[in-house]
C-alpha cells in the first residue's frame, strides 16, 4: 500500500486519468468552470476537465513532504497507543474488515459506495463488493427500526441469504458479511418493511474490470492486555487501483472499543 502523497507526478497523472470512479470525476469537474463544447460526450468532458485541472491537484499534494505525512498521519496514532500503554509486540490482530457505514435518508438505506462512470449518483444504489473480503456494515442511529436484510431477491424476506452473514435482518448492531468464492454473483439489500429502500449487490473478483475503482475504509481490530481489550484503527479512503492500493487520507485512532460482533479474543 502506498500514499497518494508519495507517488510520482506521472504515476499520479495516469492514475487519475484512468480511474473508474464517478464520484472522483465529479469532484474534479467542480474545479473546471468553463463551458464544454456542444454535444460533448461524458468521456470527452472528462478528458477536457482532467487536462485543465489535474496539475493543480498534483501541486496541492506535492506540498506535503514525507515528514509532514508521518507527523500528521502516523505519529498521532503512535502517541495515542502509547498513552493507552500499548506495546505493539504484544498485540494480536483480530480482524481486517472493509467498513461500510449505513444511514437512513429519504426512505432509503444510504451505504458507502462508489459508482462507475456514467451511473447516476443520485439514483444508483448498487453496491460493488469483492470476494474473499470481509465487510462490516455499521448502521447508525437513523436506521433504528429499519432492518437491513440481504437476500436473493429485492424486498422478499422469504429469500434471505444468511450463509457467511451475521446479523442479517436483525436490526441490531453491525452486519458482518464474509464473501467467499461460493457466494452468488448478485444479491440484494433491502428493508422488509419499506419499498425500494435498497439496491443490488454485485459481488466481483478482486481483479474484475467490471466495477469502479472504489474508495474503501479499512477497519483494523486488535487486542491487547490481560484481560483482553479490543482496539481499532480506521484507515480511510484507500483507493483500489490496478497498481495496488493507495491510501488518500490520514488513518484514525479509534481507541478501545467493545468487542465487535463476530470477533473473538485469542
Amino acid at each position: 500500500m502506498s500514499s497518494i502523497f508519495s507517488i510520482e507526478e506521472d504515476v499520479f497523472r495516469n492514475l487519475l486519468f484512468t480511474i473508474k470512479n464517478e464520484g472522483l470525476r465529479q469532484e474534479l469537474f467542480v474545479h473546471y468552470q468553463s463551458p464544454f463544447p456542444p454535444k460533448s460526450t461524458p468521456q470527452q468532458k472528462w478528458e477536457i476537465a482532467f487536462a485543465h485541472t489535474w496539475r493543480d491537484q498534483w501541486r496541492h499534494l506535492a506540498h506535503h513532504s514525507p515528514q509532514q505525512v508521518m507527523l500528521q498521519s502516523f505519529s498521532p496514532i503512535l502517541q495515542d497507543a502509547k498513552e493507552n500503554g500499548i506495546q505493539w509486540g504484544s498485540t494480536e490482530l483480530l480482524a481486517i474488515e472493509v467498513l461500510l457505514n449505513v444511514k437512513w435518508s429519504k426512505g432509503k438505506f444510504e451505504v458507502d459506495r462508489d459508482p462507475l462512470p456514467g451511473e447516476n449518483l443520485l439514483d444508483s444504489h448498487t453496491l460493488y463488493l469483492d470476494r474473499k473480503l470481509t465487510y462490516r456494515l455499521k448502521l447508525d442511529k437513523s436506521t433504528h427500526g429499519k432492518a437491513l436484510m440481504i437476500g436473493y431477491a429485492p424486498e422478499d424476506s422469504e429469500q434471505i441469504y444468511s450463509k457467511g452473514i451475521l446479523g442479517n435482518g436483525s436490526g441490531q448492531a453491525d452486519i458482518l458479511a464474509r464473501f467467499t468464492t461460493q457466494f452468488p454473483d448478485r444479491l440484494y439489500y433491502f428493508c422488509p418493511d419499506e419499498n425500494a429502500a435498497g439496491g443490488p449487490i454485485l459481488i466481483k473478483d478482486y481483479d474484475s474490470p467490471d466495477k469502479p475503482n472504489q474508495r474503501t475504509n479499512i477497519l483494523l481490530t486488535f487486542s491487547y492486555g490481560q484481560p483482553h481489550r479490543a482496539y481499532q484503527i480506521l484507515v480511510k479512503n484507500v483507493l483500489n487501483t490496478p497498481s495496488g492500493e493507495v491510501f488518500c487520507e490520514r488513518p484514525e485512532w479509534l481507541g478501545e472499543v467493545r468487542l465487535p460482533r463476530g470477533l473473538n479474543f485469542p
